[in-house]
């Protein structure tokens, strides 16, 4: 969030070489998933997609604890949606069988994110206002600053698809001001 590039990779390098020798493969696919993360934000979708490709093997190889399973999916088809890739990203939230109207337990909510990020790609206004609103109150219960953050951006998006820029600017505004003392600049 603070475009340290330089270090990041550095951290997330050395955190890819320690899980390896430990064989923590919940930490190894989540270390992937940041290595893309980092490479798109680099602009290198061939590097981007080689770890999305490491990490996606270890799913399907190594029994990842749950929590980490659902957090490396939901990255990936996040990821995904990055690239462009609509299609695959509906495929891999249809694959977990979720909807925008189910409670969300908060242990799934990184998949109801990736929902939110879907129903907004496909111009979904209505479906990804009214899941955002769910999600934001539960990260604003919890105190989880970041998932508020994170909630934030995209209900401006959303605000912004639905041609409501008042609202649009409000939420933004409020992400942005919690974003400020952080030191997030991305």
């Amino acid at each position: 969030e603070w475009n340290h590039f330089d270090a990041a990779a550095e951290f997330i390098h050395r955190c890819i070489e320690l899980c390896q020798q430990w064989e923590d493969w919940d930490l190894l696919a989540r270390g992937y998933v940041m290595l893309a993360r980092l490479e798109l934000a680099l602009s290198h979708p061939g590097q981007a997609e080689a770890a999305m490709r490491a990490a996606h093997r270890l799913l399907i190889e190594q029994p990842l604890a749950p929590r980490h399973s659902i957090w490396v999916q939901s990255a990936l088809a996040d990821l995904r949606l990055a690239q462009g890739h609509l299609d695959q990203a509906l495929h891999l939230v249809r694959q977990r069988a979720i909807s925008a109207d189910d409670p969300i337990p908060t242990e799934r909510e990184p998949e109801y994110l990736t929902l939110l990020r879907v129903l907004l790609a496909e111009g979904d206004y209505g479906a990804a206002l009214a899941l955002s609103e769910r999600l934001l109150q539960q990260a604003q219960a919890a105190g989880r600053t970041g998932d508020i953050i994170e909630v934030l951006i995209l209900q401006a998006l959303v605000f912004h698809g639905g041609k409501d820029t008042q609202q649009a600017l409000a939420a933004l505004d409020r992400a942005l001001t919690l974003a400020r003392p952080e030191g997030y600049v991305r």
